[in-house]
């Protein structure tokens, strides 16, 4: 509930790398991500918000109801992206590098723009959106009753 996570809206995405387009070349190595983050806590109460119906999870049930969903293959379909990282380890515990973003963020500073937080608006317009994508739908009664966009 309390790990934190970065999401980046594509369009600042898309602004921050056009503001560091311009930069020497000898400076062109960026990292860019949002440098706000938010509580995986902060979106399940999102999703609810959202008419998604979701429970908090331990890691361990959380993982053997994935274990479960990937042998299921219309499940398993939409979680390739998961499923994706979980395969680079090729089944061994894999660490993630802790990437930083201090020296793009200063020199986002610099050029007199920063990242929009992420906030409880932000989630809700994210979330609306999957959900008009169907991301969803496949959920039985999970989703069910989700507002449209």
């Amino acid at each position: 509930y309390l790990e934190s996570v970065e999401l980046s809206p594509i369009d600042s995405t898309a602004k921050a790398v056009l503001l560091l387009s311009d930069a020497p070349e000898e400076c062109r190595v960026f990292h860019v991500f949002s440098n706000h983050r938010i509580f995986m806590g902060d979106i399940v109460a999102a999703m609810r918000d959202e008419g998604i119906e979701t429970e908090y999870a331990e890691d361990d049930a959380f993982w053997s109801a994935f274990s479960s969903a990937m042998k299921d293959p219309r499940r398993a379909e939409s979680l390739t992206s998961l499923i994706a990282y979980q395969n680079v380890a090729q089944g061994r515990a894999a660490l993630l590098i802790d990437a930083k973003n201090d020296y793009t963020s200063q020199a986002l500073y610099r050029k007199n723009w920063s990242w929009p937080e992420t906030n409880h608006d932000y989630m809700r317009k994210f979330l609306r959106g999957m959900i008009g994508l169907g991301y969803f739908s496949d959920l039985g009664k999970t989703g069910a009753g989700a507002k449209p966009a």
